[in-house]
């Protein structure tokens, strides 16, 4: 091996050149005793030296930015993440939380809260049911979240719902008894003024009786009385002159009385009143104690009294009155002679 292919070897595989050669010519003619003309070197036509092998242009390492230089484009045209970046992650969704579901908590607590005013809690009760019933319904079927609020919602207004509805009923019945106790109240007064009125008109009534004086016969607080008869009788047990004063006697009271229970009796003569008489024998159409036989409503009686007399020939004068109310001026009053 020469040199010259050593050094072509040694600089890198060039390809060696070929050596030059005394060739003739065609067509020329050697001249005798002389060299053949040799062409020079540039002029001999050279062989295209083989290609270095190089790495194709996408293979090549690319030279990474530094500082704020911007990454140069790749030939190839396809985009080259720079050397040492981490590959991107995909971004991930938040869900969004309802909104609806807020508002079902905003509105049960609402409900709880003001349990004591009956129509808000029941209103705001209700509207958290159907907010958080509607939004458990959406959270289910789309990408929303606050299923725990809706829940929550939920609760505290079914929660304040029935608190207040207990408290809207007690109102109710509070209320109502008011109302009655207050109606009975009117009605108790709108009767005590009719009562009032009643006594006013019987008092009235009564004021009349008590100021009337019926001769004879008449109508008393105790009983219907007509003073029928007086008559001289025999002597008492004491030799008193007496006379016997006969009664017809009704009761219309609406209890069992006697005449001497509703009626009081009174005997004068001469301005003084008499004793009640007593006999020791039995005397013919007088009753000692017809006066005190008790009578049922509407029955009548004729009572007998025996009076004792101060002198035989003055007038006696017989009067009947209430006894319930003997201070009254009401009666009855009949006089009889003696001759």
């Amino acid at each position: 091996m020469t040199a010259q292919e050593e050094n072509n070897q040694d600089g890198g595989g060039m390809v060696p050149q070929p050596e030059m050669q005394n060739d003739v010519q065609p067509g020329a003619q050697p001249t005798n005793g002389s060299e053949p003309q040799q062409t020079p070197m540039d002029q001999m036509p050279q062989r295209p030296a083989a290609p270095e092998s190089q790495p194709p242009m996408s293979e090549m390492p690319q030279q990474v930015p530094m500082g704020d230089e911007q990454p140069q484009a790749p030939m190839n045209g396809m985009p080259q993440a720079p050397m040492g970046a981490m590959p991107q992650q995909p971004m991930v969704m938040t869900p969004t939380r309802s909104g609806m579901a807020i508002a079902a908590l905003v509105l049960g607590i609402v409900a709880i809260v003001m349990f004591w005013i009956p129509f808000i809690g029941v209103i705001c009760g209700i509207a958290a049911i159907v907010t958080g019933v509607m939004s458990m319904r959406k959270i289910n079927a789309g990408n929303l979240s606050g299923k725990n609020m809706a829940i929550t919602g939920l609760v505290t207004g079914i929660v304040g719902l029935v608190i207040s509805a207990i408290v809207l009923v007690g109102a109710f019945s509070m209320g109502k008894s008011i109302l009655d106790e207050a109606n009975q109240m009117d009605s108790s007064t709108s009767s005590d003024t009719t009562h009032e009125k009643a006594r006013s008109d019987k008092g009235s009534t009564d004021q009349k009786l008590k100021d009337k004086e019926m001769k004879g016969s008449g109508s008393l607080k105790g009983g219907d009385v007509k003073i029928a008869s007086a008559q001289r009788g025999p002597d008492d047990f004491e030799g008193h002159n007496t006379i016997i004063v006969t009664y017809e006697y009704t009761n219309t009271d609406k209890e069992n009385h006697s005449f001497r229970d509703g009626l009081r009796d009174k005997v004068f003569q001469k301005g003084a009143s008499l004793k009640r008489a007593y006999y020791l024998d039995d005397v013919q159409g007088y009753n000692d104690d017809s006066d005190h036989t008790e009578l049922q409503p509407n029955g009548n009686l004729t009572v007998t009294v025996a009076y004792e007399l101060n002198d035989e020939t003055s007038p006696v004068d017989v009067e009947v009155s209430s006894g319930v109310d003997y201070m009254g001026k009401a009666k009855i009053t009949k006089t009889f002679n003696l001759q």
